[in-house]
Formats: structure tokens, sequence, C-alpha cells
């Protein structure tokens, strides 16, 4: 055979290739179904990385209209969708669907709109211009439930720890009404998204310190966070945790938490 004949039948086996992400997004719009078994979201997951990106592409359009559908089918799409978004290429492929994403943080299924917040800390660079702006009005809506928003501040922190107004909109949520829960989400949420992303933020550090020493049901756990801080927080942190580790009134376990927060701050990179 010619070689220009092995070229084109190759090209036509190739538009024959069944594209299983989409067939699977298919399925969820055209039979109703919304409880796939838990292996068949991990058998999609397992080919994502290895799936060429123009199939994936060729498929994303069906899995927005499952996400502009709503209800039960969403939560079919969020392992493949977290799938595609831990590839080198995810901000590319998913972009055009932010806006789809990001409805998902709205969704009555708390699971789902978590895993909508984790792709979106899983892409790299972040899209600050289109993501940023929606956080800060969810945090501070009322459109979002307190735990959501309490995880959000997470995301916040790790897209823009150092823009006026999410600082802004983080310490209005820390001085608002919140469950326990919500404010140690969003304390451990300073803390990782400023060390995970290697940054470093001032205020957002003072926050926690303020949560030290205002919010004593949350102390254990805003001390720990403060730790997590890295170096740059040196100055600011280690004041408040010398005094923590060595106030004889304070719990045992707080004061060998802060001996720990003083040890990891001094052997941080710097």
């Amino acid at each position: 055979m010619r070689p220009a004949a092995v070229l084109i039948l190759a090209f036509a086996l190739q538009a024959q290739t069944p594209n299983y992400l989409k067939d699977y997004f298919d399925t969820l719009l055209t039979t109703g179904q919304t409880e796939p078994a838990f292996g068949d979201y991990l058998k999609i997951a397992d080919q994502i990385e290895a799936t060429p990106a123009a199939l994936i592409a060729a498929a994303l359009p069906t899995m927005k209209r499952v996400l502009e559908k709503g209800g039960p089918e969403r939560k079919a799409v969020m392992v493949p969708l977290f799938a595609i978004s831990r590839r080198r290429d995810s901000l590319v492929l998913l972009k055009p669907y932010l806006r789809e994403i990001l409805a998902c943080l709205r969704d009555p299924d708390t699971g789902v709109a978590r895993a909508a917040d984790i792709v979106l800390m899983n892409f790299s660079p972040e899209p600050v211009d289109s993501v940023v702006p929606v956080l800060i009005s969810d945090v501070n809506g009322k459109k979002v439930n307190e735990e959501i928003q309490s995880l959000l501040i997470g995301t916040l922190t790790a897209y823009a720890p150092n823009d006026p107004q999410v600082v802004d909109s983080i310490t209005r949520f820390l001085q608002e009404k919140h469950s326990l829960q919500a404010r140690q989400n969003a304390l451990n949420g300073i803390a990782n998204g400023l060390s995970d992303r290697h940054r470093y933020s001032p205020e957002l550090v003072q926050l926690i310190v303020q949560a030290i020493e205002r919010d004593p049901d949350t102390r254990f756990t805003s001390v720990q966070a403060l730790g997590r801080c890295g170096w740059k927080a040196y100055e600011i942190a280690m004041p408040i945790l010398s005094k923590v580790a060595h106030d004889n009134y304070e719990r045992p376990d707080i004061r060998e938490v802060a001996e720990g927060a003083m040890d990891s701050i001094r052997r941080s990179a710097h």
C-alpha cells in the first residue's frame, strides 16, 4: 500500500474511533442515568490522563450540557472532570467551561460543590480574572452554603492572596457569625492556600493571629495554621506563638502545638 493511502486509511480509522468520554456524557443526557456505579466513574477517570486532548475537547460540549441541566447528573460528571483538571493542559481544555464549573459551587449537593472547588484548585496557572470575582461574591453572598463558603477561602487565598478585595472578603467572613467548623475551614484554608502555592500575605497571616487572640474555640486550629504560613510570617507569627507556648494557663496540647508551629516556621524554606 502506498504511503499516502496508509495515511488516508489511518485518518479514516481515527475518525471512527469511539469517543468513550463523549459517549459517557451522552448517556447522562439521553437515558436519564443519574447514578452510575462508582466503578464506572473510576473506569472513565483512569483513562483520561492518557487520552488525546482532541478527544477530550470533543466531549466537553456534551459535558457542558450535563452541567447546565443540573440535577443528580452533575454528580456523575465530577470524577471525570476532576481527572481532566489534573492534566497539564487542563486550563486550555476547561477554560471555555469555567462558567459552568463555577455554577456547580451553588449546587444543593455539597459533594458536587466541593468537587468543583477542588477542580478550581487544580488549575495552574490560575485563571484569576475569571474566577476570583465569582468566588468573592459567593463567599460574602447568600447563594452558597456556609461550608462551601469557608472552603472557597482557601481557593481565594491560593489564587490572589494579596488582592485587597480578597483580603476584605475573607476578613468579613471571619468577622461574621459562623459555625466552629466553618471558622476552622477558613483558617486552614488561608494557611493551605499560602503554603501550597508558596505565597505570602501579611494581612491574611494577621487574620490568623487575631483568631488566636479572640477565638478560643478555634485556637488549636489557628495555632497549627499559623505554623504553616512559612518563613515570611516569622515576625508576625513568632510573638503570639511564643506567648501561647509559655502561657501556663493555656491548655497543654495547645502549648505543645504552638511549640511545633514555631519550629515549623524556623525550618521552613527562606
